[in-house]
């Protein structure tokens, strides 16, 4: 998988909210926001994969009952959202383990040269993937504060939603 680490700046209000919020209830507001990128970058990497010319091929590997057909590649490229400590998480665009060959055509190897698709997915939509990211993380944090907000507001509870 290509890892790359973006910082953005600017959301500092934002940042307060999410601090205030229960820690479980702002990790999911934030996963919610990077998945919303991520699914940006994976749109656009979904669409540059490369892929086998011949749409009738057989399957890759024919020892097993589930060989790889063309277009597997660009089936499998996943978005996962992992949250870290505090208010920290990253998310994760790339194919599946079982689409491992992906890396070959991206990096490329001894015998093949380099033909990337995934970097130049996230270069060319960073902007929208960043601007699906503050939208989110926006209507999300609004929202889930108001909801903590009346449940820590009702009698016989404590500190809010669990």
């Amino acid at each position: 998988m290509l890892e790359l680490k973006v910082e953005f700046h600017g959301l500092r209000e934002i940042d307060e909210l999410l601090k205030q919020l229960p820690k479980q209830v702002a990790g999911r507001v934030l996963t919610a926001g990077l998945r919303a990128g991520g699914n940006v970058i994976r749109a656009e990497a979904k669409r540059t994969a490369p892929r086998r010319a011949d749409p009738g091929a057989k399957p890759i590997s024919s020892s097993s009952k589930k060989g790889r057909l063309p277009g597997y590649l660009r089936a499998s490229i996943i978005v996962r959202a992992i949250r870290e400590a505090g208010t920290s998480a990253k998310v994760i665009v790339g194919p599946s383990r079982r689409a491992f060959y992906g890396r070959f055509s991206e990096f490329g190897t001894s015998r093949q040269p380099a033909r990337p698709w995934l970097r130049p997915a996230f270069d060319r939509t960073r902007e929208a993937a960043l601007k699906a990211i503050k939208e989110s993380l926006g209507r999300n944090v609004a929202l889930a504060a108001e909801r903590w907000i009346k449940g820590a507001a009702k009698p016989g509870r404590r500190g809010g939603r669990r």
